[in-house]
């Protein structure tokens, strides 16, 4: 009876681990805001194609998953040109707001390599300089919905 709980809970875990791994996210946290105004949101696009956007004020959270169809070979490719990509790093305001946007690229071993695409606030900033970490921070956008509601 043990072994069979443990043979269950291990193939739960495997099934929802490979479900959780990210191919997308955009993640904006508040700056120096009162309270009440504080709202961080997440929006992460998974290689299975689940679209899982998180949204907090304090305490308060919701989640919305949403399933998408992607097309998986050709998104990994324009992330594997954007890795190849320079940084630049700079300053930003201390006290404000920060927006992230990340790519994540599967390796052979089966570990997961992020590639900035884009990260600004909290007084430092790095911007993926390349054409398609452009293209991906816009479809990220395009994914997650009105960039300010989203």
């Amino acid at each position: 009876m043990k072994n069979k709980y443990f043979i269950t809970l291990a193939l739960w875990l495997a099934t929802h681990s490979v479900l959780a791994v990210p191919l997308l996210e955009k993640i904006t946290t508040p700056g120096f805001v009162m309270a009440e105004y504080a709202i961080s949101k997440s929006c992460v696009i998974h290689r299975t194609g689940s679209l899982v956007i998180n949204r907090n004020l304090g305490q308060l959270s919701s989640t919305r998953t949403i399933a998408l169809k992607l097309n998986l070979p050709t998104i990994s490719s324009v992330i594997k040109t954007a890795a190849l990509g320079s940084i630049t790093t700079g300053i930003a305001p201390v006290d404000g707001g920060r927006v992230e946007y990340h790519a994540y690229q599967l390796q052979a071993n089966g570990s997961l390599k992020k590639v900035v695409l884009w990260e600004d606030g909290e007084g430092s900033s790095n911007i993926n300089n390349t054409m398609e970490a452009k293209m991906l921070r816009n479809f990220i956008d395009l994914t997650c919905g009105d960039p300010l509601l989203y």
